[in-house]
């Protein structure tokens, strides 16, 4: 089982989407996660 993304990366994930408006799919290809990772 892969390691955990770690705790930076989700924020910066989660401030992207919720402060700065981008949209999750975005988000997902600017941070190389996958989109069904992303479970807001």
């Amino acid at each position: 089982m892969p390691d955990p993304y770690s705790y930076g990366l989700r924020q910066k994930v989660i401030d992207a989407i919720e402060l700065d408006g981008m949209p999750k799919t975005e988000a997902s290809q600017v941070f190389h996660v996958s989109r069904n990772t992303i479970n807001l």
